[in-house]
């Protein structure tokens, strides 16, 4: 073994004779492990980092579109942004505080403005399909059907059609839901005591973004 790859350190044992001798214990290095560029074989692969990649160019373009084409705030937008005109502890009885949370803090700092106000939207957006498609590796065996499962989400009214017209708190609970989603496969798979801690947290923020969580 070469002696960049190991280091060898002298430990002294006592055989029956009582004499002492010299043992060497020979520690392997492990190689420092390099992150492997995106290339175009890594997209046909469906690699992890592709899938993640090819999700977020699907919601950033959806952000320009919207941006450009139609910079008017929705009916749930115009909601959400009547009750975050100031920070309280709650708000409307039918609907969770957690979202005017959000724009109130952003109306502080940097100011309210039709492309952020959007950006949110989408970002929770890319959070819920990133986190469903997490959860899907870690029960699917085959990384292809993984991306396809995702993927069927386009081919669903409300994440193909109705996110990009209104719906912004159904997006934010299908983000909540793919967080627990992810959660509860992280502990089927590993059962380690931060995933737990990861599952209540996932909870507390679906319950403060809608109440149809609990259902």
């Amino acid at each position: 073994m070469s002696r960049t790859s190991s280091k060898q350190k002298p430990v002294k044992a006592v055989t029956r004779r009582g004499k002492a001798r010299t043992q060497v214990r020979v520690k392997a290095v492990r190689p420092k492990r390099r992150r492997k560029p995106l290339t175009w074989d890594a997209l046909g692969r469906l690699d992890k980092s592709a899938v993640i990649l090819l999700i977020w160019i699907y919601c950033l373009a959806h952000w320009v579109v919207r941006t450009l084409i139609a910079p008017v705030y929705t009916v749930e937008e115009a909601e959400q942004l009547l009750m975050s005109q100031s920070l309280q502890l709650g708000y409307d009885a039918a609907h969770p505080p957690l979202l005017a949370w959000i724009f109130a803090t952003l109306k502080m700092w940097p100011g309210l403005s039709p492309p952020l106000v959007f950006g949110v939207k989408y970002l929770l957006l890319f959070s819920g399909l990133t986190l469903f498609y997490l959860a899907a590796r870690n029960v699917l065996v085959r990384p292809g059907v993984s991306a396809a499962a995702v993927a069927c989400w386009a081919m669903t009214f409300y994440i193909g059609w109705g996110a990009h017209e209104d719906l912004l708190n159904t997006v934010a609970l299908m983000a909540c839901l793919s967080m627990t989603l992810h959660a509860m496969t992280r502990i089927l798979t590993w059962r380690r005591p931060r995933d737990w801690i990861y599952l209540g947290v996932a909870m507390g923020l679906g319950l403060l973004t809608s109440y149809l969580y609990i259902v």
